[in-house]
């Protein structure tokens, strides 16, 4: 048999993205749905890991490591370790928070790692081990400064020009017809209809894509966006100390 395989496994709110190395080269990779064990249930999950390890078809997988929000437990790493192992059953499996992806991607031991993908979150660890989590508390309760939260806030730019009879603007505009609706008030009936918040977060480029070209409304999101994601880190500081380095990650 060949030498044993890694593979890494990275769970986002969207999708699931996994790479297979051997002896330093990337040897294999596969894309998938999300398999975030917050947003899909467990037989999605395992639908998704079936494929992507038909994808990848390697016997010689030695050790998986993967990463995904709501692995914030012994008992959620737990969870998510009994949902792989069927798909690679004589490797070494791990399972962590996707931050912790994140900042070994940046090369670093410690430090700060910010998400803004379909959620939004930050995770630090010190040089002496200590770390800390802000945010992550997912969309019915946070995810400010992630891309549900881009598109919700449009959403409610949009219903808030209707509700004072003001005709709708550029981002309205673009969020009604975007959403195959024939006026801005329509969106709130279009929002609870479609509560996947995959479906919202896609829609965020639309926001960014008007602040570049000059759009006032889109630039108050992106600006209020770039806030909300400096208070995450600026928590973790609060806990940690200051000086540490961040890397961003996210769609």
């Amino acid at each position: 048999m060949a030498r044993g395989v890694v593979v890494g496994i990275d769970i986002g709110g969207s999708k699931t993205r996994a790479l297979a190395v051997a002896d330093g080269k990337v040897i294999g990779e596969a894309l998938a749905g999300s398999a975030n064990l917050q947003s899909v249930s467990e037989e999605q999950a395992k639908t998704v890991f079936a494929d992507i390890f038909s994808e990848l078809n390697r016997d010689d997988v030695s050790r998986v490591s993967a990463g995904s929000a709501g692995v914030d437990t012994p008992e959620g790493a737990q969870a998510l370790i009994r949902l792989l192992q069927p798909y690679a059953p004589h490797a070494d499996i791990t399972a962590v928070h996707d931050t912790q992806l994140i900042l070994a991607a940046g090369g670093l031991t410690a430090g700060i790692a910010v998400i803004s993908g379909t959620g939004s979150v930050a995770w630090g660890k010190r040089g002496d081990g200590a770390t800390a989590r802000v945010g992550g508390w997912g969309y019915l309760l946070g995810d400010d400064g992630s891309g549900y939260g881009v598109s919700r806030s449009a959403v409610r730019h949009a219903l808030s020009l209707s509700d004072r009879g003001d005709p709708p603007d550029a981002l309205s505009q673009r969020f009604t017809t975007e959403c195959g609706v024939t006026e801005p008030a329509q969106l709130l009936d279009h929002f609870y209809a479609h509560p996947e918040r995959r479906y919202w977060a896609k829609m965020a480029g639309l926001v960014f894509d008007l602040a570049s070209a000059g759009d006032d409304a889109a630039q108050v999101i992106t600006r209020q966006t770039a806030i909300d994601l400096a208070a995450l880190i600026e928590g973790v500081c609060l806990r940690l100390g200051p000086g540490l380095p961040v890397v961003l990650g996210g769609g």
